[in-house]
């Protein structure tokens, strides 16, 4: 009987920790405008997040089109190299409606009056041309 108790003990603690998330889009885009790297998400305060305008070259979702416009949220974004996002270059993006944490960002965003469809950043790539 414990063992039963300890079973579901942690199947329902994995549930309640973990964020299920099958709305995942894979998308080839553009970036109109990448915002400026923020203070470090690791200095224990606050966890950063900036928000970057692009344009959609391809997708796989029928909602978001080429030549749609929308927002993407980066978190932490001192991960990347200096340089790595740059407007008008084109990159490969698994995005989501959530950030997939239970962590709460603090979004650096100049688009807050736009009103684009906004996504969070799960994965990102440079397309070699």
């Amino acid at each position: 009987m414990k063992a039963l108790f300890l079973v579901l003990l942690l199947i329902i603690t994995n549930m309640s920790f973990s964020q299920s998330d099958t709305s995942l889009f894979i998308l080839k885009i553009k970036l109109i405008f990448a915002d400026p790297p923020t203070p470090p998400c690791g200095d224990g305060n606050i966890a950063w997040a900036v928000t970057h305008k692009a344009v959609i070259l391809e997708s796989n979702n029928g909602n978001l089109k080429p030549k749609d416009t929308l927002l993407l949220i980066q978190t932490c974004p001192e991960l990347f190299k200096i340089g790595y996002l740059q407007e008008g270059r084109s990159y490969k993006v698994k995005i989501s409606k959530t950030s997939g944490t239970r962590v709460k960002y603090t979004e650096v965003s100049q688009f807050l009056k736009e009103n684009y469809p906004k996504y969070w950043i799960r994965e990102i790539e440079t397309i070699k041309k």
